[in-house]
Order: structure tokens, then sequence, then C-alpha cells
């Protein structure tokens, strides 16, 4: 996968937000921030008896998804490799969190997502 993948799966999602231009750096700086807000609403919604949870749930799902299809498995080598396993954990625990209603699982998702962030962010 690559970034032009990420950004195709972006750009279904209706992202008008971002300027294509962007590096693929910054992109993917973008995605990250954007699944960190959400997550963060997420945690305050998915113990509610309401759907307020699914918009956030939603495009976490996506920016997920993302971050998986920007990997380059041939570049990245181990890293890639360790990468998908965490978004692929991350992902399981999202759908475990709005099954059940546990903040914990997003709380330990959000937890994940921001060292990424952070190290991404180191690069460059």
């Amino acid at each position: 996968m690559n970034i032009s993948s990420a950004l195709s799966t972006y750009k279904k999602a209706n992202a008008t937000d971002v300027e294509f231009s962007e590096s693929p750096h910054e992109l993917i700086r973008i995605v990250f921030k954007v699944l960190l807000e959400n997550l963060e609403t997420l945690q305050v919604t998915v113990t509610k008896e309401t759907t307020e949870w699914q918009k956030p749930f939603k495009k976490c799902s996506t920016a997920i998804a993302i971050l998986r299809d920007s990997l380059d498995f041939d570049k990245g080598g181990e890293i890639a490799l360790n990468l998908e396993s965490l978004y692929a954990y991350s992902q399981e625990r999202l759908f475990h969190a709005v099954g059940k209603s546990e903040v914990e699982n997003v709380t330990e998702v959000h937890k994940i997502i921001s060292e990424i962030s952070s190290a991404w962010s180191e690069i460059k």
C-alpha cells in the first residue's frame, strides 16, 4: 500500500478540509490529528445510550484505514509490519469499545495512537 491509496480512501470519506498539495508526511500528520480528536470525542460518547458515538467512530475507523493503507511494506520492513499490527489491534479495540460501551478500550487506543503520532512528528 502507499500514500496514493491512502489519499484515495481519504477522498472517498469526503475530507474537504485537507489540501491535497500537502506532502505525504503532512497528510499523515493531519490524519493522526483527526484521529486523536475523534478518539477524544469517542471517549466521551461511547458510554452514552444514544448514537452520538457513531460519527466519531466512523471517522476513527476511516483514519485507521488510511494509516494502514499508507504503509509501505517494501520500504518499511519490520516497522511497517509492527505498525500494521498496532493499527489492526486498535481497530479491534474500537469495535469492542462500541459494542460493549467500554471507554477503557478507547483510552487504550488513544494512548497507542498518541505515541505513534508523537514519533511521526519527530520525523523530518
